[in-house]
């Protein structure tokens, strides 16, 4: 990709096809932001919305535990709940 506004729109497709969390282009992509926490609290949103429905409260479970999930932080929290609250509603509910 050459622009952000790709890179999220793939890693959204990845995710929504079900590969687990520690897919090499699920890795690639938090390896090359993880220095930027802007882009990171939008991983984790995409993360939070779009994982299938069978494996998305697992792995909430397992983002808020990441060394980057700054819980302290309201724009994380809503950056994981949120966007799992708002764009997930069939494993929300």
């Amino acid at each position: 990709a050459t622009n952000m506004t790709d890179e999220i729109a793939a890693l959204g497709a990845y995710v929504l096809s079900g590969v687990p969390l520690d897919h090499p282009s699920i890795r690639k992509f938090y390896d090359k932001w993880k220095h930027d926490s802007l882009v990171m609290q939008k991983w984790f949103g995409v993360l939070a919305a779009k994982s299938p429905k069978a494996e998305a409260v697992k792995r909430l479970a397992i983002l808020e535990k990441d060394p980057l999930f700054k819980k302290e932080i309201p724009n994380y929290l809503r950056a994981l709940y949120f966007q799992f609250a708002k764009n997930n509603l069939v494993a929300f509910h």
